[in-house]
């Protein structure tokens, strides 16, 4: 309910062109993260140096370290699972650029992250 209630104070103060910069920059930000993450899996490989292996040879991840430890990360946390949370969040980010928001996405995109991580 707090949520809610947050939620629709802030879409009476903004005005809609913030608000339509606001939903495409959260578009954007969306797709770039999730393209980030694919390619960080993709390029993922054992010999990489992440939280629970020291390595001194050469990274083979595309985005480097950064890209070795999220990889690592997420495969650890969620498997290969985490293949469907970089689809969602692509399918959000592309329907917020194009402006194809339904009654409740924000409240989905928050429901998904919480039962992903619980």
């Amino acid at each position: 309910k707090a949520a809610l209630m947050i939620y629709a104070v802030s879409r009476a103060a903004l005005s809609p062109f913030t608000r339509r910069r606001t939903m495409e920059f959260t578009g954007f930000a969306l797709v770039i993260t999730a393209l980030a993450s694919s390619l960080a899996m993709m390029s993922y490989h054992a010999a990489d140096p992440s939280f629970n292996h020291a390595s001194d040879g050469p990274v083979r991840n595309w985005l480097g370290t950064t890209g070795a430890y999220l990889a690592d990360m997420m495969l650890q946390s969620f498997g290969f699972a985490s293949l469907l949370l970089v689809l969602a969040f692509m399918g959000w980010g592309w329907r917020l650029l194009r402006k194809e928001v339904g009654r409740g996405t924000w409240l989905k995109m928050i429901a998904l992250i919480t039962a992903t991580l619980s």
